[in-house]
């Protein structure tokens, strides 16, 4: 392999001829990244020799391409698969010669190497200020009640390339029901937001998914929380090892799954403010989870993660949230938090350019990225953007709260499927939008998929970052209706006990949003449904 031309005079005084390009010189340390034309190739530092003992191994690093305007990426922990703007792509490219270090004397001498043009960056955009573009987590770090955690995990680093995401061994998994004769086929996926100036910001949302839960064949239990803060992942990592454990050790369960949960979250939001290595007075995490027991769904929720219902209704399947964003745009939130001490204000309001007096704010489809947030009575923190959460000790002082509300229905055969995501994936894409993604794929792999690439694809349309971004998508397969309606001899209905009179395609739908116009959060942002609607459904609600 040829090497890199030094100049004439130290050529000559080699008694190498200069025109030979394929000469080595004795005098330099060769290495396969140093050929001139080599695209793979990129300058290796020589590592500094060691006291005693071998040199260990040296990963090949390559840099094929990189994109313009993505800037230099540390090349530590690089492992991105599939072109993805900025990566440096690990291992060897074919008919090349892996990089080494050859750690051997090098002889005294100088001789100046030609230097490598640098690569010419057109810089992105600087990011929008985080108070301004953050509309859940905390707003304000800098406070007294900020310190450093010692002896905490370290950050775990997922690239954002689409191919960098969590999925299940073999994409998808397939679990039976026995009590109601049917099976669940799910899959998920969590992506790694990309944050410009933050590029090795550690993913924050986490997950868990239980089968044969508590090892009864007909539970089977589903999990999503989105850490915020600035030990957000280490709060969310801690809700999604402890939550499960400590509802299977609740007295409640199994017979009251709606206390159980209950229970559950509460002793582990106290349990998370008790740990030594987790400082969570300024982070925490939402908590969205699902019970399926036999025929029946327990959903439990805190924070602004949500779960999705797809309903079949003529030839469409339509979106039903099974759970309601805790933010301060919910009246009922909004007036709790204040009888705590809370001030309700948005960062506008906070700094005199607006009434500090009149909610200057409609719902959350028109918040133009400035929501209501929740104020100490006499300083400018936390500013949470949410009313319930796991962890953010200091935001309890003003009624934030780790109690889920939990709704409680009964599966059935229009029921294809249902999802639980983080919010990242709710930015910009409605309930019924991220439904109408689903009901097109049988395979829930390839559901998710689906919906993380159109929400990172509206993220990086909008905005110049993206958030974390996390959904399991649950088909239910197989489930027939036990109480089907039977023919009295005057041809009358005769009806079974909690089975409704109204037919499904007669259900009260709320009006869905264009889908010609820009997606924004829209379903979970209408108030809880009126009793009756819960009714038809055979639903409960507890608080």
């Amino acid at each position: 392999m040829g090497c890199m031309n030094s100049k004439k005079s130290a050529d000559s005084s080699s008694g190498k001829d200069p025109k030979n390009k394929d000469a080595k010189d004795p005098r330099r340390v060769y290495t396969p990244a140093s050929h001139d034309n080599d695209e793979w190739g990129a300058p290796v530092p020589l590592r500094p020799k060691a006291k005693s003992g071998p040199v260990p191994p040296v990963t090949p690093v390559s840099r094929k391409k990189q994109a313009v305007g993505s800037g230099p990426l540390p090349r530590a922990n690089a492992s991105a698969t599939g072109a993805s703007p900025g990566k440096y792509t690990p291992g060897t490219p074919p008919g090349k010669s892996p990089t080494y270090i050859i750690d051997r004397p090098v002889p005294n001498i100088t001789i100046p190497l030609p230097t490598q043009p640098k690569p010419v960056f057109v810089p992105k955009p600087k990011a929008p200020d985080p108070k301004r573009s953050s509309k859940s987590g905390i707003l304000y770090q800098d406070t007294p009640y900020s310190k450093t955690v010692e002896g905490g995990a370290p950050p775990v680093v997922v690239e954002s390339g689409l191919g960098d995401q969590c999925l299940p061994p073999s994409g998808s998994k397939t679990v039976k029901v026995p009590e109601g004769n049917y099976e669940l086929n799910f899959s998920v996926l969590s992506q790694r937001g990309h944050y410009p100036d933050q590029l090795r910001k550690a993913n924050q949302d986490s997950f868990t998914i239980h089968t044969s839960f508590g090892g009864d064949p007909n539970d089977h239990f589903f999990g999503v929380f989105d850490g915020h803060g600035e030990y957000g992942q280490h709060c969310s990592d801690f809700a999604r090892k402890h939550l499960w454990k400590n509802m299977l050790n609740d007295s409640h369960y199994p017979n009251d799954v709606v206390r159980a949960f209950h229970s559950a979250y509460l002793k582990t939001n106290s349990e998370l403010h008790k740990h030594s290595q987790y400082d969570d007075s300024m982070s925490g995490t939402t908590g969205i989870t699902i019970l399926v027991r036999g025929r029946k769904v327990y959903v439990a929720n805190v924070g602004d993660s949500r779960a999705v219902l797809g309903v079949r209704k003529s030839k469409k399947v339509v979106a039903k949230d099974l759970s309601f964003d805790q933010t301060p745009y919910r009246t009922d939130e909004c007036e709790r938090v204040k009888a705590y001490g809370a001030r309700v204000m948005t960062l506008d309001q906070m700094e005199g350019l607006k009434d500090a007096t009149v909610p200057c704010w409609n719902d959350e489809n028109h918040d133009d990225g400035d929501p209501p947030r929740l104020w100490v009575a006499d300083d400018m923190y936390p500013g949470t953007a949410f009313t319930r959460s796991i962890g953010d000790s200091v935001a309890e002082k003003i009624g934030v709260t780790a109690v889920p509300e939990v709704l409680c229905l009964e599966l059935r055969p229009r029921h294809p499927f249902f999802l639980i995501a983080s919010d990242g994936v709710f930015e910009f894409l409605s309930s019924q939008a991220v439904v109408d993604i689903v009901a097109l794929y049988q395979d829930p792999k390839e559901a998710c998929l689906a919906v993380v690439k159109e929400a990172h694809r509206l993220w990086l349309k909008y905005e110049t970052r993206t958030d974390d971004i996390t959904i399991i998508v649950v088909h239910v397969d197989g489930l027939k209706d036990p109480n089907k309606p039977r023919r009295q001899s005057h041809g009358e209905p005769q009806l079974s006990d909690g089975a409704s009179s109204i037919p499904p395609e007669a259900e009260d739908e709320r009006d869905l949003p264009s889908k010609s116009s820009r997606p924004v959060r829209s379903m979970s942002r209408i108030r809880l449904r009126s009793e009756e609607e819960a009714a038809v459904d055979s639903e409960k609600w507890a608080s």
